[in-house]
């Protein structure tokens, strides 16, 4: 019944669909394919395919298992595979030079390795183009072509390396198999099929082959080879979008700092920012101006640079801009796949997840996913669409993705209350709130509420439920709600200046007069209107099929962990502890999370003689080092617990207080250095005798923060191993 009454009020919806604009987005769009595209067909994992080119296939759908042929399993799963067009080198190629104009390269590169008839629109649903005609027009698999494309893959390679080296540091081989994390499909198919090889200590089988039932032909391995180029795509993405907020962060916590304006203008010169408001939060970057440096103002600064990234990515998005935003943005999909005869088989073979539901996840980096796609597409096909037009749909993008966080983070802090009928009561009566906060995130807890209860009717079991009161939860909630967006807005601004550098060309409206911006400034600059987000149904409707996906378990789905982020990174800055008189804080004391039963410090103490106190009763070895990232008390007598302290928590870089010696250290890999000590006496320096009290001192400990906050280690460890004789033995702290 529920879902009757919703295809009646979409009906309603796309009549009058001028009304709201992200009503207007959803009913018309061509980016939710699946239902406002009739042309293609969503396969339920990776690839978009055009119904017209495959109407017999479809035929062969409505056939009876009992009506083919005894033979016709291994046919089959070949005709299914016809679904996926190509997408090789010379692909992404002719994208790179519609994205880039390398005008004499380029003509050069496409008559050598692209046809003169290809068109960019159709790569974006690649799959049109059918198997007997891509034979022609395609290079053989085993043929190779130089150019900037072997520069991509090969930079996404190394990304997605690093990545994972990290990871298989800082949690071991055992712990990355249970968990591999998002965009790694192909390793955890790898290791649940081949989990009784490693048990029996058998050879492992490598993927894609160890989910085949059979030898896999020329045409299974191009659609697997697209998958994990996908995929990669996507990690490639994440590691921008860290990376954007890292150094946002740093400019953030730079301009706090600077007190004078020569100081905050070369903060701002520095990174490339044109303007922040006075307690920047937000920062607005520079638009291109012809008549000054020709225009590459957006590429000035350590932000500015990233705009190179940024063009990468749009470049390699181009080719699959529909699949990209279908993984990330989670749109509903239709359920009349013509290659469902092929059900029997996916049962036998489970596949993971590309991309996880879009509440399981890391939200700002799948809304990041679609802005590249959405910029990508507008770049490859320069001159079909407006600038208007792509801002549009980045900032209907931002909507929904504020929708998500909300949900998620709602979902989160009201676990055990989300199937209470006092919390609905609750909720009813927020409905007449004059903060319209307050009404839409109370909309939004109903919405929620009404999937979970009916995705448990039936079921005899019971969410575990809260002690408290209904109403200060709900209350809490919301305000928790209203600083992740916040966060999530501040974050998701800058990525939006970056991919498109006129995304506020009607100018934000920055308060000078020392006043906090508030969510409702946050708004204004998108122009989000959050009393009509859910006038449409098809708002309502995309949130219930989040929530579904996200506690749904299929059958031929691996699973994943299933977890609602409330807390994600970036982390939001924790109100520091009450400090007595001369203390400091520590570096990381805002957002990482260490075991509080070990010995740590919540602070640097000002004193050297009472830090020095403090860590004798914690740790009583002749050497001892406190993390200056998570106030950790370690013992660093040359067992190397210093590094893996480092790999573990920090990133594989580390930054530590040896307090015996009076000296600091810092560490990247293996590698380590000693730098300046915080603690001086009244002259400044760091006495080799004994004797003069040492107390800390505020400036050498931000040089300090500045390396760490900054990604400076690895550099510094470098010259410093380079500049002195002094060499630490590699894995020693």
């Amino acid at each position: 019944i529920q879902n009757e009454v919703d295809e009646m009020q979409i009906q309603n919806d796309v009549a009058c669909a001028g009304d709201t604009t992200l009503s207007h987005f959803l009913s018309t769009t061509k980016w939710w394919a699946s239902r406002n595209d009739t042309s293609v067909v969503w396969d339920g994992h990776c690839t978009f395919s055009q119904r017209e080119s495959f109407a017999k296939t479809s035929k062969l759908a409505a056939m009876s298992v009992s009506d083919q042929p005894l033979t016709s399993p291994p046919r089959k799963r070949q005709a299914s595979l016809r679904k996926i067009g190509k997408i090789g080198k010379r692909e992404l190629v002719h994208s790179w030079n519609a994205v880039f104009k390398t005008r004499r390269q380029g003509k050069k590169s496409a008559r050598r390795t692209a046809p003169t008839n290809i068109d960019v629109h159709t790569l974006a649903c690649s799959s049109s183009m059918s198997q007997d005609a891509s034979q022609d027009a395609l290079p053989h698999p085993s043929k190779t072509y130089d150019g900037p494309t072997d520069v991509l893959r090969r930079f996404m390679d190394a990304v997605c390396d690093v990545a994972y080296k990290a990871d298989l540091k800082r949690l071991g081989e055992e712990g990355l198999v249970q968990d591999f994390g998002e965009f790694r499909h192909h390793m955890t198919e790898k290791a649940a099929f081949n989990k009784a090889n490693r048990a029996a200590g058998k050879e492992m089988v490598e993927w894609p082959m160890c989910i085949s039932l059979s030898t896999m032909t020329d045409a299974q391995r191009q659609e697997m080879s697209r998958e994990k180029l996908t995929a990669k795509l996507l990690s490639s993405v994440q590691s921008f979008t860290y990376t954007v907020c890292s150094e946002a962060a740093e400019a953030r916590r730079l301009l706090r700092k600077a007190k004078l304006s020569t100081g905050r203008q070369a903060v701002l010169s520095k990174f490339g920012i044109s303007d922040a408001s006075l307690c920047n939060e937000f920062l607005l970057l520079p638009e291109p101006d012809k008549s000054i440096d020709d225009g590459f103002q957006p590429f000035d600064g350590r932000i500015g640079k990233l705009r190179y990234l940024a063009l990468s990515l749009m470049l390699a998005s181009s080719p699959l801009s529909k699949e990209l935003v279908q993984l990330s943005m989670d749109f509903p999909e239709t359920r009349d796949d013509p290659f469902d005869f092929d059900q029997h088989e996916r049962d036998l073979i489970q596949r993971a997840h590309v991309a996880y539901p879009i509440l399981n996840s890391h939200i700002l980096t799948h809304i990041t996913s679609g802005l590249v796609a959405v910029t990508g597409r507008a770049r490859a096909e320069e001159g079909e669409h407006s600038i208007d037009s792509v801002v549009t749909d980045c900032r209907n993008f931002v909507q929904l993705g504020l929708i998500a966080r909300v949900s998620q983070v709602l979902l989160s802090e009201l676990a055990g209350f989300i199937d209470d009928s006092l919390l609905m009561e609750t909720t009813k009566q927020m409905f007449g709130s004059d903060s319209l906060w307050s009404s839409f995130c109370a909309t939004l807890i109903e919405i929620l509420m009404i999937e979970i209860q009916m995705s448990n009717h039936g079921k005899t079991t019971s969410p575990q439920k809260s002690t408290e009161d209904p109403s200060l939860s709900v209350i809490h909630a919301i305000q928790k709600c209203e600083v992740e967006a916040m966060l999530f807005l501040s974050d998701i601004a800058v990525i939006c200046q970056i991919l498109t550098p006129n995304f506020f060309s009607g100018g934000v409206a920055l308060d000078q007069q020392g006043r906090r911006l508030t969510l409702e400034d946050y708004l204004a600059a998108f122009q989000i209107d959050v009393s009509s987000l859910f006038n449409s149904s098809l708002s309502r409707q995309l949130v219930r099929s989040w929530q579904s996906k996200a506690m749904k378990q299929e059958t031929n789905q691996l699973e994943f962990a299933r977890h609602y982020h409330a807390k994600t990174w970036p982390v939001a800055a924790l109100p520091q502890p009450d400090l007595p008189p001369g203390c400091l804080p520590l570096f990381g004391s805002s957002g990482v999370d260490i075991d509080m039963s070990l010995p740590h410090l919540r602070y640097l103490p000002k004193s050297y003689t009472d830090l020095y106190s403090k860590v004798s009763r914690m740790n009583d070895t002749d050497q001892t080092a406190v993390c200056l990232v998570t106030g950790r008390v370690l013992n660093a007598a040359g067992e190397g617990l210093c590094h893996k302290h480092a790999v573990r928590l920090c990133g594989g870089a580390g930054i530590f207080f040896l307090v015996q010696e009076c000296q600091s250290l810092i560490i990247h890999g293996s590698k380590a250095a000693y730098v300046h000590s915080p603690y001086v006496d009244f002259y400044g320096e760091t006495p080799h005798y004994r004797g003069r009290p040492l107390n800390l001192d505020a400036d050498r400990l931000e040089i300090l923060r500045g390396l760490w906050s900054g990604h400076l280690i690895r550099e510094r460890v470098a010259a410093e191993r380079a500049s002195t004789r002094q060499v630490i033995i590699e894995g020693y702290y």
